[in-house]
């Protein structure tokens, strides 16, 4: 994790402890994003903006939690976001990865640190936080095209694809 400036954290999400393992593990703020209904429900509301998240609805391409994150870089902090788009109940990632993460590191030029988090499911399961390196984004474009994205977010999937199959033969 750079000590400063902004930096986008992405991580596979198998767990609703995922944001707090992954938070845990850093010695800098994480603002998460979280999908909108969380902030229904009136206690978990509290807990979260508590943990400096802030809303985004889903499947909508939402500017306002666009223009959140690019905030939260823009003053050198940390971001975080679970590119799946969802918990996954799956062993495996599910690919491809949404845009947001991809959209958000381009336009900000902010880089990415691929966390693979492993054993947040059940109770009884060590917790394993894999940290790869960070990866940089492709240089400012004046238009952000669908090529370059698609290529970024491979780029990120390989890595936490390969995170993921580290953690897995450490077992």
């Amino acid at each position: 994790m750079p000590q400063e400036g902004p930096v986008i954290v992405a991580s596979n999400h198998i767990s609703f402890l995922d944001p707090v393992v992954v938070g845990c593990v850093f010695d800098r703020q994480i603002n998460f994003i979280a999908k909108e209904e969380l902030f229904h429900i009136p206690i978990l509301k509290t807990i979260i903006k508590g943990l400096h998240a802030f809303p985004v609805k889903r499947g909508s391409g939402d500017r306002g939690a666009l223009r959140a994150a690019l905030q939260v870089l823009s003053q050198g902090k940390c971001f975080g976001i679970f590119p799946e788009g969802h918990r996954n109940r799956t062993k495996d990632l599910i690919t491809p990865f949404k845009g947001g993460a991809a959209m958000i590191a381009i336009k900000s030029g902010a880089p990415v640190l691929p966390v693979a988090v492993q054993g947040t499911k059940g109770f009884f399961s060590p917790v394993r936080v894999k940290i790869g390196k960070p990866i940089s984004v492709p240089k400012q474009i004046e238009k952000i095209d669908k090529n370059t994205l698609t290529n970024f977010n491979k780029q990120l999937e390989d890595a936490l694809l390969k995170l993921l199959k580290e953690l897995h033969l450490q077992l």
